[in-house]
C-alpha cells in the first residue's frame, strides 16, 4: 500500500500534502506552539526501557562511600526568574529544580549548557565548589 500511495503522491501531485514521502515524515517541521505542546504532554511521563527483570547485585555502596562520593562533586544551584526578572524560587540542586517543574534533570542540563530560557522563565545557574 506504500508503493501505491508513493505512487499516487508522485502522480498526482497534490497541493495540501505537506509530506513528499509516503509512511515518512522526512522534510517535516513542526511549529513552536506544537513542539510546546507535546513538551508539557510528555512532562512527567516514565518510559519502561526493558519489561525484562534485571538482576542486580544488592547495594553495596555504604554511607560512607557515598558521602566521600559527594564531597568530590560540585554541586550546581538553580535560580528560576520570571520574564520580569522577579526571582520566582532557587533550588539548591538541579534534581530539586527539575522535580519541582515536573521536568528531567537531563531538560535542566540542557537549559544550562545552552543558556537559553524554558516554559518563559529564566534559569541562573551558580556552581558550588565543595571539592575537598
Amino acid at each position: 500500500m506504500i508503493e501505491k500511495e508513493q505512487y499516487y503522491i508522485d502522480y498526482l501531485k497534490p497541493e495540501y500534502n505537506i509530506l513528499k514521502i509516503a509512511n515518512s515524515r522526512l522534510g517535516h517541521k513542526l511549529s513552536e506552539k506544537t513542539k510546546k505542546a507535546v513538551s508539557i504532554a510528555l512532562r512527567g511521563k516514565k518510559y519502561k526501557v526493558n519489561r525484562l527483570k534485571i538482576i542486580t547485585k544488592p547495594n553495596t555502596i555504604t554511607c560512607e562511600t557515598r558521602l566521600n562520593i559527594s564531597s568530590r562533586c560540585k554541586g550546581v544551584s538553580v535560580k528560576v526568574y520570571d520574564k520580569s526578572n522577579n526571582l520566582v524560587k532557587a533550588f539548591p540542586t538541579i534534581t530539586s529544580a527539575a522535580k519541582h517543574f515536573g521536568i528531567s534533570e537531563r531538560t535542566i542540563y540542557k537549559i544550562e549548557r545552552r543558556g537559553v530560557s524554558y516554559d518563559d522563565y529564566v534559569y541562573e545557574f551558580e556552581v558550588k565548589d565543595t571539592r575537598i
